[in-house]
């Protein structure tokens, strides 16, 4: 905990929010590589199963741009989750939703009785499927509860949806290609890239760009943090800009 507490602060993101369970561990998540080569992760939640709605004060939303909801999966992250969505909309904060398959799992009777909306929603392919119930990336994209639907497919790429204005319109962008030596952390990488970039432009094509090049420079190295600089994440787009290219499909 005490190491994650110092890499926030040492890149600059603010810590006053971030709740210590003094009797809890810090979560962790391990590979496991099967002899065939397929990747599983086994996660120890720890502290993160604890949060509940208690544990997000008002003022974090209301002084908030913006909210990104990633993976929750306890009964007390329901909770807080639902708290989170009713602040964000009495403050008119957007949210972006990118969830586990484990949270989906979990909580897929309780969001479709929901029926929550999102102003960005960030699945995998296996997520969207599940979530929608429905085979075709379109198809998928059209279920999902968001202004702007992203679902990532792997070494094919990214396809978005934009459903801001009367029809909406797809995009893709394939993967780069690069020498893969870790994919853990990748979808991460993308997925804040994208809301980064998404935010900073207002610009889906550029948002694509930005998260399609950072989930490749993260696949080039081990561990699942992203150790990149901007300069070094503008220099990487620079060189593949023939590759980073967002067509409509």
């Amino acid at each position: 905990g005490k190491v994650v507490l110092e890499d926030l602060k040492r890149n600059g993101i603010g810590t006053a929010a971030v709740k210590v369970f003094g009797n809890s561990s810090t979560g962790v998540g391990l590979d496991i590589i099967s002899p065939g080569g397929e990747k599983s992760i086994l996660v120890f939640r720890g502290a993160n199963s604890s949060l509940g709605p208690s544990d997000v004060p008002e003022s974090a939303i209301r002084t908030s741009r913006h909210v990104f909801i990633a993976s929750l999966v306890s009964a007390k992250n329901y909770g807080l989750f639902k708290k989170v969505l009713a602040l964000s909309g009495r403050h008119s904060k957007p949210v972006v939703f990118a969830p586990s398959i484990t949270m989906l799992h979990s909580w897929m009777p309780q969001l479709r009785k929901l029926k929550p909306h999102f102003d960005v929603v960030i699945m995998n392919y296996e997520e969207g499927s599940y979530y929608s119930g429905k085979n075709d990336v379109k198809a998928i994209m059209d279920y999902l509860p968001g202004r702007v639907v992203i679902v990532t497919k792997d070494v094919e790429g990214a396809y978005a949806a934009d459903k801001t204005g009367k029809n909406a319109r797809y995009l893709h962008i394939s993967a780069v290609p690069v020498k893969i030596r870790d994919t853990t952390g990748a979808g991460d990488a993308f997925s804040g890239a994208f809301a980064h970039a998404y935010y900073s432009a207002n610009s889906i094509t550029d948002a694509l760009k930005t998260a399609a090049a950072a989930a490749a420079m993260k696949l080039t190295h081990k561990g699942a943090h992203f150790g990149k600089t901007k300069a070094e994440l503008a220099r990487f787009m620079k060189n593949n800009s023939s590759r980073l290219v967002v067509r409509r499909v």
